[in-house]
């Protein structure tokens, strides 16, 4: 996923929506304009639970969103293409994997944006934090 994410850096429209973003949001590096990247996601993706495991890069996703096709995906497409557009705007980015205790499989996954000295949960999945038991796994972009 981190790959994923680091090749979108590359990618001409990965810049061009980073661009449209901090021009129409609150200042970038507040908690708000990373939570209005957030929302940009949610509203331009329908969210579904995939049958099997399918990765789609950030970079196809924004192209489809340009396109005016609402691409869907999982949460760890969510993640994807959100951790492209912080990193993008300059963003210290993390990816969290989280599972339940004692369950072998992680369940669900996140990113998370160093504002003002603290990692920040940034899910564009949902607006609630996961269960504070669940053990997390965090790599950095």
């Amino acid at each position: 996923m981190v790959a994923l994410v680091q090749a979108a850096q590359l990618e001409p429209i990965t810049r061009e929506t980073v661009l449209g973003l901090l021009n129409r949001m609150a200042p970038s590096r507040t908690e708000q304009g990373v939570r209005y990247m957030a929302a940009w996601c949610r509203q331009n993706m329908r969210l579904i639970n995939e049958p099997f495991e399918i990765l789609q890069p950030p970079a196809w996703l924004l192209e489809e969103i340009a396109s005016g096709r609402r691409p869907w995906g999982d949460c760890d497409d969510m993640t994807m293409l959100l951790s492209s557009l912080t990193v993008g705007a300059g963003l210290h980015t993390q990816i969290v994997a989280i599972r339940p205790p004692d369950d072998p499989e992680f369940r669900h996954v996140f990113p998370e944006v160093w504002l003002d000295g603290f990692w920040i949960p940034m899910d564009a999945t949902s607006r609630r934090y996961p269960p504070a038991d669940w053990e997390r796994l965090a790599v950095e972009c």
